[in-house]
């Protein structure tokens, strides 16, 4: 025998076994002769204490043994063992923080991991996610499934903490408390809230759990999921188990994977082109360009008729993006702040219509005339209202219907609160020709408020501030301070300006108001976007601040965590000042806005700018519809033949009939 660490040569070794195993020696000359294996598999070693009795060949091994088999395996192994190794010597397998999630996901399912960013792989893989080389030149990174970012409940109460010590972005994740509240049978509340957070902004049940028709199951472990099923049928309603739970200093996201097979509708679809949520992103946020006016509200409609609703309530710019496997993304750019998820059930569309608009308020009924043409301009900011006088005998020598006119935006000049100049005694004439005719007179008001006025002078503790002081931005060729709406004092402040520009023009007083530009604008285009200290914006947004208020201002709340509501906040509040001013006879007054928020809904809503062509047309369509399926039954689509680019005959002709007769609000 060789020792330990020798090689062995066939001769020596056959030498060996024949001074011990004699018999053995005989067979293995007998095999080294052999053609074939199997023919030879068969010893006689009746004789040999060391074998027992002769065995016969297995089906594995006539498998094993056969030529044939062993170039299938062979094939076998180079197409499915070899790529994976070479995959990983040419880049690597990575290392993942934590051994849970998988990589191995249908595109359809990926929820973008750095959105708004291009990550290296060495990036991608370090934030925890899962690098995709789809060709070259063009690779993805998402997250894993289940996400490996996410948060966990530890100490079975109702705090969630991250279960990465970094989001993707690299920011420091916040403490999660999850707040679950009853409404009423058919809506409940889901609430992620910041630690830190207003304590204000927790609700408490109204009904118990066990009572409503939805049910919640909380999974708890590696990562927290929340899944609503409805309670008679079991069904689920949506579920959070198929993309990450983010929540830092300026960025949060949620997933909620909706049934595969139910009807998705609502949230951005001007934005997406589609009533119907298959695709794409849409920013909820008012900018300049931008179609913010979409709802957070999402229809569900299922295989077997039955339907529920998600309204989402969160401070900031949302992003909405959705993928063909309903799995729905909610991004926003929110602080250490909350997200509320409304999830509302019932047997039709109607009855989730029902319980939404139980939860955001109805409109009160609009006077009838309301509800016909509204004509308006922005031509005379020169103070002329020839326009609306020539239109007005136009219209009555062709017997065109239509029930009020603005004379124009700037009726009263480019400052709101002041009557500039004569502007008053050039109204009387249109205005009593109007009222001549049954028509009414909607005055243009501005949010914006002129450094050159009294009530400037006496706002500076309700505007908004910035770095220097009482933030200042450009509006109609003015320097303009901007209102914070969540102040405690501009109510007072508000009732005592507007109702003296009320009271100086008592010869011509309004039958309602146009509140534009009131999301609020800004055309100061020099002050930048400050969008460098921010790890996230939206799609679709170049700033958070192009064309409004610099993000950064603040009043009560930061100004991009109100930004959403403004328009609805000034509304409001006008809405009241003027039917005080007017009068108990009537408290229908309308008060329509540039912007309005799904809950301001004392208010009437415009719509939003639209292009003058087809495509234009089709989004102020689809503008009212998705208004109307989220209880928001007085809207507009925007003016009729658009507000910018160069209409056609066919098109106004087209546009016209169709707002006029499906409309609720035209313009």
């Amino acid at each position: 025998m060789a020792k330990k660490g020798q090689k062995m040569s066939v001769g020596s070794s056959l030498q060996d076994v024949h001074l011990r195993y004699p018999q053995k020696a005989k067979h293995l000359k007998q095999l080294e002769s052999s053609t074939n294996l199997a023919d030879d598999f068969y010893m006689d070693d009746e004789d040999d204490p060391a074998y027992g009795n002769k065995v016969g060949p297995t089906v594995w091994d006539h498998i094993l043994l056969n030529r044939p088999a062993k170039v299938i395996f062979a094939l076998l192994i180079a197409v499915f063992v070899v790529p994976p190794l070479l995959y990983g010597l040419m880049y690597g397998l990575g290392k993942d923080p934590e051994p849970f999630g998988s990589c191995v996901v249908r595109n359809f399912y990926w929820s973008e991991c750095m959105p708004g960013k291009q990550p290296s792989r060495q990036e991608c893989l370090a934030a925890g996610c899962c690098w995709n080389e789809l060709e070259e030149s063009l690779n993805f990174c998402h997250h894993s499934l289940p996400a490996r970012q996410n948060y966990q409940n530890k100490t079975g109460s109702t705090q969630l903490v991250a279960r990465l010590e970094r989001s993707p972005f690299g920011a420091e994740p916040l403490t999660l408390s999850i707040n679950i509240a009853a409404l009423n049978t058919s809506h409940v509340l889901v609430q992620l809230i910041a630690e830190g957070s207003a304590s204000d902004s927790i609700h408490e049940s109204r009904v118990e759990l066990d009572e409503t028709d939805i049910k919640i199951d909380l999974t708890e472990g590696e990562a927290f999921f929340v899944e609503l099923k409805r309670r008679t049928s079991n069904e689920t309603l949506f579920f959070t188990g198929n993309g990450p739970l983010i929540a830092t200093q300026g960025f949060w996201e949620w997933s909620l994977q909706f049934p595969h097979d139910a009807l998705l509708l609502g949230s951005g679809s001007t934005s997406r082109g589609s009533l119907r949520l298959t695709s794409g992103s849409a920013t909820l946020y008012q900018g300049l360009g931008t179609k913010a006016n979409g709802r957070p509200f999402i229809l569900c409609v299922t295989q077997s008729g039955k339907s529920h609703g998600v309204l989402f309530e969160a401070p900031g710019a949302i992003e909405v993006v959705a993928r063909p496997s309903n799995l729905i993304s909610i991004r926003s750019t929110a602080g250490a702040e909350y997200l509320n998820v409304h999830t509302f059930v019932g047997n039709s569309p109607a009855e989730v219509f029902e319980a939404l608009t139980a939860h955001i308020g109805l409109p009160t009924l609009p006077p009838y005339w309301s509800l016909g043409l509204h004509v308006c301009r922005d031509t005379a900011r020169n103070g002329t209202n020839e326009d609306a006088l020539n239109f007005k005998n136009e219209a009555t020598r062709l017997d065109f219907p239509y029930d009020s006119d603005c004379v124009d935006d700037s009726a009263l000049g480019n400052v709101s609160y002041v009557v500039e100049g004569n502007r008053v005694d050039k109204l009387k004439t249109v205005v009593t020709e109007l009222k001549n005719s049954k028509r009414h007179f909607l005055l243009s008001l501005y949010a914006q408020v002129s450094e050159r006025t009294t009530a400037f002078e006496e706002g500076q503790d309700i505007f908004l501030v910035g770095t220097n002081g009482t933030y200042l931005g450009q509006h109609r060729d003015e320097t303009v301070a901007y209102p914070d709406f969540e102040n405690p004092n501009v109510t007072k402040w508000l009732d005592t300006h507007m109702s003296a520009m009320l009271a100086n023009i008592q010869d011509v007083l309004p039958s309602g108001l146009i509140l534009s530009d009131n999301w609020p604008l800004n055309e100061d285009a020099t002050q930048g976007d400050g969008n460098e200290t921010l790890e996230y914006v939206p799609q679709g947004l170049d700033s958070l601040s192009n064309g409004t208020v610099l993000w950064s201002a603040s009043g009560v709340r930061r100004h991009q965590s109100v930004h959403n509501q403004y328009g609805s906040l000034f509304t409001t509040l006008a809405k009241d000042i003027l039917e005080q001013i007017s009068g108990p006879s009537d408290k229908r007054l309308p008060v329509l806005g540039s912007s309005n928020w799904l809950g301001g809904n004392t208010n009437g809503w415009l719509g939003e700018e639209q292009q003058a062509d087809w495509q234009g047309l089709k989004s102020a369509l689809l503008s009212v519809m998705e208004a109307g399926i989220s209880g928001e039954p007085f809207s507009g689509g925007g003016p009729i033949c658009g507000s910018s680019g160069v209409w056609s005959d066919s098109l106004c002709t087209r546009w016209s009939l169709l707002a006029l007769t499906t409309f609720p609000l035209t313009r």
